[in-house]
Parts: structure tokens; C-alpha cells; sequence
């Protein structure tokens, strides 16, 4: 009796643990979300020009202050493509709308058109005071209008 008394113990202690370990996972799987879309495009013979709107939404369960929303290379690499301004406060449970002009090397556009996203991540000061880096799940519209 005792055994099995001490078997469900260690069944529950370790599925309290795997449960903390998924909750922990997800929390940081999607802090940001949002939608884009691509307007103004003008293509050159290396480059693109063109404006890249976005609608972010805030899951990460807190105010995000002095965020800044970074166009990086698509796949490996450190490449920046350019910023939007920056974000004073970006609230918990709230969107914002931004639209920026960025100029691109060809062969991205050319991916993004091919069914790749746009690599976008947020980036800012922890409550630790740990610069942080999230990446945005996004999903394109085919016209997002700046607010």
C-alpha cells in the first residue's frame, strides 16, 4: 500500500514538472503576432524599395518599454534591413499599427514572394535589465492601412 502510495506521488511530481516545462515553453513561444503588408514596391535591378505595414499585437504578458521592431535577414545570418521608430510603451494585450520604408536586396523580396516571411523581431530591455530578442509570428494581408 505504501508503495503505491509513493508511486503516484512520483507520477504526480513528474507530470507537475513536464506541465511547468510546456507552460514555460509556450509563454515565450509567441509574445508577438501580427499581420503585414507589402505596398509601394519598385523593383531596381539589386534591390526593392518598398513599404512594409504592420499590425503587432502584444501577448507577452507585460508593458514593453523602449521596444524597437527590427527587419532582419531572412535564415541564417546578422543582416538588419532597418528598424521602425521606436516604441515608447507597447502595452500588454494591444496592437499597434506602423508603417516603414525599407529597401531590400532582390533575392529577399524574391523569397517573401515565394511564400517566406519577412523576418521581424522586437527587440528590448527585459525587467532584468537583459537586452531581449523575440521573434514575431506574422501572417500576410494583402492591404493593411496604417492607422
Amino acid at each position: 500500500m505504501q508503495a503505491k502510495r509513493i508511486h503516484q506521488l512520483a507520477v504526480l511530481g513528474v507530470a507537475f514538472v513536464l506541465l511547468a516545462a510546456l507552460v514555460a515553453f509556450a509563454r515565450d513561444g509567441r509574445d508577438f503576432a501580427g499581420y503585414y503588408s507589402l505596398t509601394d514596391v519598385t523593383e531596381q535591378s539589386t534591390a526593392v524599395k518598398l513599404t512594409l505595414t504592420l499590425q503587432l499585437f502584444n501577448y507577452s504578458d507585460a508593458d514593453i518599454k523602449q521596444a524597437s521592431v527590427v527587419l532582419h535577414q531572412s535564415g541564417p545570418g546578422i543582416l538588419i534591413h532597418g528598424s521602425y521608430p521606436i516604441l515608447k510603451v507597447f502595452r500588454n494585450q494591444t496592437d499597434v499599427r506602423m508603417s516603414q520604408e525599407f529597401t531590400v536586396p532582390r533575392e529577399e523580396y524574391m523569397r517573401w514572394q515565394n511564400g517566406m516571411e519577412p523576418r521581424l523581431m522586437v527587440h528590448f530591455k527585459g525587467a532584468n535589465g537583459i537586452e531581449q530578442r523575440r521573434s514575431i509570428q506574422l501572417s500576410r494581408r494583402p492591404m493593411l492601412s496604417p492607422r
